[in-house]
Formats: structure tokens, C-alpha cells, sequence
């Protein structure tokens, strides 16, 4: 996997710099971690298409593992998807449930994802 960093607000975050490439293993969460401490920023913003298929299904447990471990590095997320298409009830409720604290956050837009990002110290 490949990463860029994006400046914003107090420091910045860092993105996927790729389109061909999905974050589809545990090993590419140590991928993305590694990135964080490549650009010293516990910021990460993630888009609907730099996820696998295995995030969007809750059976997998994909977007636990990948929460937890980001937790655990106190790395906060912003992932960016059409919230307005999620048929999932399990899946809204965890979008409800995530907006409400500051360890990670849906958004419909990379601009308000990054705003929020940006303002968090």
C-alpha cells in the first residue's frame, strides 16, 4: 500500500495514495500504521473505495479489527462513503454509534472528513 500525507488544520493526515489498492488484510493496518509514524501524524482518512468489501459486512469483523487496531496506536479515522446508500441497519447503527465520540467518524465528504480531522489537536 501507498500513502500520502494531506496538511490540514493542526498538522495533517494521511491517505491512501492509490486507486488499485484496497486495504483487504490485517498486515495493510500495520501498512497504514506504519504511514502514521512515517509522517508523525495519529490522523487517518479513509475512502468507501480504499476499503475492501469485508469492511462493509460486519460478519467479518474487518471493521472492528481495523478500529481496534488504530485504537490501539491512538490514531483517530474519518472514513468517507455514501452514508445515504448504506442498507445495512447493523451498519447505520455503527455509523450512529461511531459519530458520537472522536475515536473514529463517518462523513459524506473528504472536505468535511478532513475539516474534522483538522480540528482535532
Amino acid at each position: 500500500m501507498s500513502y500520502t500525507f494531506v496538511e490540514s488544520g493542526n498538522d495533517g493526515y494521511v491517505t491512501c495514495a492509490s486507486e488499485d489498492e484496497v486495504i483487504s488484510r490485517e498486515d495493510d493496518f500495520l501498512d497504514l500504521i506504519a504511514a502514521c509514524g512515517e509522517y508523525r501524524t495519529g490522523k487517518v482518512l479513509l475512502r468507501a473505495e480504499d476499503l475492501s468489501d469485508a469492511f462493509f459486512d460486519l460478519k467479518t469483523k474487518f471493521a472492528g479489527a481495523l478500529f481496534q487496531k488504530l485504537a490501539n496506536y491512538h490514531i483517530v479515522c474519518a472514513v468517507v462513503m455514501d452514508i445515504d446508500a448504506v442498507e445495512s441497519e447493523r451498519f447505520q447503527e455503527l455509523i450512529r454509534e461511531a459519530n458520537k465520540g472522536n475515536a473514529y467518524r463517518f462523513f459524506a465528504d473528504a472536505d468535511t472528513a478532513g475539516a474534522w480531522l483538522g480540528s482535532l489537536p
